[in-house]
């Protein structure tokens, strides 16, 4: 069961007719419970279902809690200049400072049950386990009991695994718009601070660690649009971001799936992302759009989720490479249908939408083997990026109902999505 909590706060005050202040503010709340997992695992004889007990955790129950808490706050200042003949302004000057604060506090205990494989009690009920595991026939030995900190006689046997982690991003930011006749372009400089620290004691660190990744990240942006005519505008678009490394990415700590393991990376880092598009778009009517858009992304030392070495096929993050990169179109229609009422809106619309994606990506065992305590042999020198897909396809219908002079209104969507396969 998870449940999310989001409460925000947002507010905005004229100061001068050239000045407006904007403030926000948000607390979020996250709590994730998994409690009683159960899995066993059997083999089919001639006289019945044994348990297998090859290893320990093949028969199991496992219990997780997970809470998470974030703040955050955006402030900013708007100052408009160059005021026209008709009223209106040319630029703007935004000036802004935006925090968050996020902590989260994770544990996780297992308890195996491992069949002694000796007793002909081991022929169990597969409707009926519970009449092999009972407190009767521990207290015979035909099972044992333990965690990743040993049996019932080991001190703090029962002290569930865990990880604490914090992150704290500090931003300030200078955003400039200005409108030259027919061009309008929106220059933006950002600066963060990021720091994110983890702590753990789990069954791969049973002795506990920490660790620390800390970064000072300069995002400069430029837009720039185009009026080729009322109906037709040109957009550009370059942007510097980064992917940050998410907190079970980076610690050391083991989630058994049915099918696979895997485990965080402390050695993981960020990765710069550097993007470019351009856009073309017509407004054929009121609410009708017709645009396409090419689209790049250059990635510095990209995160991938991958196989290392091991003889579990264990899933773990690295930095793959020393770069990748990201190319594609895009085009989309969008249509009204049919209005059916002036006075109240009343219409169906549609749209469509299709991209295509061509991603590319170093991959260098050498660089993650240098940079990580985990071992990797990829088949490949190249590949796709994990999770990309070729081709995607959305479209939707929409009837947007509205009554007593546009105060109500109701907006029903049928949806449908089609993505080609993804690199796992």
């Amino acid at each position: 069961k998870n449940t999310l909590w989001i409460n925000q706060l947002l507010g905005d005050h004229k100061l001068t007719e050239r000045s407006k202040f904007n403030w926000g503010i948000s607390y979020n709340a996250i709590v994730g419970d998994q409690p009683d997992r159960t899995q066993n695992i059997l083999n089919k004889y001639p006289q019945g279902y044994i348990l297998l007990s090859q290893s320990a955790a093949n028969n199991h129950r496992y219990f997780q809690k997970l809470d998470e808490n974030e703040i955050a706050a955006n402030l900013s200042v708007d100052y408009k200049f160059k005021k026209t003949t008709d009223g209106d302004y040319k630029g703007k000057f935004t000036l802004g400072y935006s925090a968050r604060m996020k902590k989260r506090d994770f544990e996780a205990t297992q308890f195996n049950f491992k069949s002694n494989n000796n007793h002909l009690a081991d022929v169990v009920d597969i409707d009926n386990l519970d009449l092999f595991f009972n407190q009767q026939n521990y207290n015979n030995d035909y099972f044992e009991i333990s965690t990743f900190r040993g049996g019932g006689a080991t001190p703090n046997a029962t002290k569930p695994q865990y990880y604490k982690g914090d992150l704290f991003v500090n931003g300030g930011y200078l955003n400039t718009e200005y409108k030259f006749n027919k061009l309008t372009a929106f220059l933006g400089l950002r600066a963060e601070y990021l720091l994110q620290k983890t702590e753990w004691n789990t069954s791969l660190a049973p002795s506990g660690d920490k660790d620390e990744l800390e970064k000072i990240a300069f995002l400069p942006s430029l837009t720039l649009k185009y009026e080729l005519n009322e109906k037709q505008n040109l957009r550009f678009g370059f942007s510097k971001t980064y992917t940050f490394p998410q907190f079970k990415e980076s610690v050391p700590f083991i989630y058994e799936e049915v099918d696979e393991t895997k485990f965080g990376n402390p050695d993981l880092y960020e990765s710069d992302d550097y993007n470019l598009d351009i856009k073309w778009e017509l407004f054929p009517k009121s609410e009708e759009l017709i645009s396409v858009t090419a689209f790049g992304k250059y990635i510095l030392n990209p995160i991938n989720e991958i196989t290392i070495v091991s003889s579990t096929n264990d899933v773990s993050f690295v930095n793959t490479g020393d770069y990748a990169y990201v190319f594609g179109g895009e085009a989309e229609y969008r249509k009204l249908l049919f209005n059916f009422d002036e006075k109240n809106t009343n219409k169906l619309s549609a749209g469509i939408n299709v991209s295509y994606l061509y991603s590319n990506q170093e991959l260098n065992s050498k660089k993650v083997i240098k940079e990580t305590a985990y071992n990797v042999d990829f088949t490949d020198k190249e590949s796709r990026l994990t999770g990309a897909s070729d081709l995607l396809l959305n479209a939707d219908i929409s009837f947007l109902r509205e009554w007593n002079n546009k105060e109500a209104s109701l907006n029903s969507t049928v949806a449908f999505t089609q993505f080609s396969d993804r690199v796992y």
